[in-house]
C-alpha cells in the first residue's frame, strides 16, 4: 500500500498504468471459537493479534484495489499449513518455502506471465542521479 500511493502522489505514476504482485506469506484464518466465546479473558484471546495482522492485510489489499482497480492486483500465498515454522528455523525455511511459493505461483503463473512478463521492462533509470555519483 505504501508503494503504491508513493507511485501515485510522489511518483506522478497515472493510476491505469500500476499492477500490483502481493505476495503473501500464507494467510491463516481467525476463527472464534467455542473457548473464546465462553470463557474470553487475556489467555484465551492471547492469538488475537493473528486477526489483526491478518485484517490488516486484507485491509491494505482493498484500499489498494479501491485505488486502482482489484483487477490490477494479483495475490499470491503459499497454502495454510498446520505446522508452522518458526521464525527462527531457517533450515525448515529454505527447505519448504521455495517449493510452496512455487507451488503458489503455479496456479497463477499464466495471469502473472500475462500482466508482468509480456513486454521487456525499460531500462532502470535512478530518479536523484546525485546520490549515485
Amino acid at each position: 500500500m505504501i508503494a503504491l500511493v508513493d507511485a501515485l502522489s510522489c511518483f506522478s505514476v497515472p493510476r491505469e498504468r500500476v499492477r500490483i504482485l502481493s505476495l503473501g506469506c500464507g494467510d491463516d484464518p481467525y476463527v472464534v471459537d467455542h473457548p473464546k466465546i465462553l470463557r474470553g479473558g487475556m489467555w484465551t484471546w492471547r492469538d488475537s493479534i493473528y486477526a489483526a495482522m491478518r485484517l490488516q492485510s486484507l485491509n491494505a489489499l482493498g484500499q489498494a484495489g479501491l485505488l486502482i482497480g482489484a483487477d490490477k492486483i494479483i495475490r499470491a500465498s503459499p497454502p495454510t499449513r498446520e505446522d508452522k515454522i518458526q521464525l527462527d528455523d531457517w533450515k525448515q525455511a529454505v527447505s519448504e518455502l521455495p517449493g510452496m511459493a512455487e507451488s503458489a505461483l503455479d496456479k497463477l503463473g499464466e495471469n502473472v506471465a500475462n500482466v508482468f512478463l509480456s513486454e521487456p521492462a525499460s531500462r532502470y533509470e535512478p530518479i536523484v542521479r546525485e546520490l549515485l555519483i
